[in-house]
């Protein structure tokens, strides 16, 4: 693995691609310098899995779309969300289980979700662990998006965990996703800091911006060398 490079994205924290195939600091993978009518070589198709509000989703999707990135569905594991709202204005196919499935019918929905032709899988604020037996069939198909600098604070409420823990810095993390949670190879980190006696929602609205800036780079780089 190489040394990790700083890029200069402006996006108020300090941006590190860790992933080899990344290291490419030509504007040509920019999207602030590309011309709207930039396209990737070979068209990409994208599924999309969320459980929330859909921010990070729709921010992918106006990132991406003018690079020519297809998204061709989200599987949604629950009723009356935003994230399904935004996908019908945004004209993106919608998949759910059934009302109140339990995780084996919901886990066949996932499945017969997954066989439709894509090249990568975005985890968009998707709060259930995949299990293994459908993670092995597409190892380093699935990319996924965490609010601390991994391996630093796992799991739920990572934001919460870096102030009670009194740290100073935290961040976000793209990574790609294996059958443990928030364990997979690291892609791409941004750090920013922690003000003193900031409330938790600012820093949550500051993660979140940052977030909404560092996963579709990530996904254009990974999805133009894969």
């Amino acid at each position: 693995m190489k040394e990790n490079v700083s890029t200069s994205i402006p996006l108020h924290g300090e941006i590190h691609f860790n992933h080899p195939t990344l290291l490419d600091p030509s504007p040509a993978l920019c999207m602030e310098t590309a011309p709207p009518s930039a396209q990737l070589l070979t068209p990409k198709r994208v599924l999309v899995m969320g459980s929330g509000s859909g921010s990070n989703f729709e921010a992918l999707v106006h990132a991406l779309r003018p690079w020519g990135i297809q998204f061709v569905g989200l599987f949604c594991d629950r009723y009356g969300t935003k994230i399904t709202e935004r996908a019908k204005r945004l004209d993106i196919p919608i998949t759910q289980p059934p009302p109140r499935s339990k995780k084996g019918p919901l886990n066949e929905a996932v499945t017969a979700f997954l066989q439709q032709p894509f090249d990568l899988l975005v985890l968009a604020g998707y709060m259930r662990i995949l299990p293994e037996h459908i993670v092995a069939p597409y190892e380093g198909k699935i990319v996924n998006i965490h609010p601390s600098l991994l391996p630093d604070f796992p799991g739920l409420n990572a934001i919460q965990q870096a102030v009670d823990a009194g740290a100073h810095i935290t961040g976000i993390t793209v990574h790609l996703v294996n059958e443990k949670v928030d364990d997979g190879e690291i892609l791409s980190q941004a750090r920013l800091p922690i003000l003193s006696g900031e409330p938790i929602e600012d820093l949550e609205a500051r993660v979140h911006a940052l977030e909404h800036k560092l996963y579709p780079q990530t996904v254009l780089r990974y999805l133009a060398r894969t």
